[in-house]
């Protein structure tokens, strides 16, 4: 528990666990965007970083309001925020970025394992060329 931050704990708690997502949140956006043109075909590389941005600024729009929302109704009687609810659903928010990546990785290596080879481009052109030989 000591990395949710608590009514009456000192606020370096919090920022161990802020931290934490904060990490997560951007090794998941500067690992993610770039996989896309290796994961799809290149026909449709446009249309996957459109439907991701997408979906990217749907849960910052949504995220921010469910925000504001725990954030109104976890004040106590002395009217402080107890910020722990809203450091939990970030953390949800942080796990559910891990587990697609871990998605992402899966996919991949079904399809060839593009994202884990030392030259993804040459990889993905020999993937491609023994797809057009079948």
């Amino acid at each position: 528990m000591g990395l949710i931050p608590n009514t009456g704990n000192p606020i370096y708690y919090g920022i161990i666990g802020y931290t934490m997502i904060g990490v997560s949140y951007s090794l998941f956006a500067s690992t993610a965007w770039p996989c896309i043109p290796y994961i799809v075909s290149p026909k449709t590389v446009g249309t996957a970083i459109g439907i991701g941005y997408c979906f990217q600024a749907l849960g910052i729009f949504i995220g921010s309001y469910i925000v504001g929302f725990i954030s109104v109704k976890s004040k106590g009687d002395d009217g402080k925020v107890n910020y722990a609810w809203v450091c939990l659903f970030l953390g949800i928010g942080a796990s559910l970025a891990t587990l697609s990546a871990i998605g992402i990785l899966i996919y991949d290596l079904k399809k060839g394992g593009i994202l884990m080879s030392k030259n993804p481009k040459e990889t993905k052109a020999r993937l491609e060329a023994t797809e057009d030989t079948h």
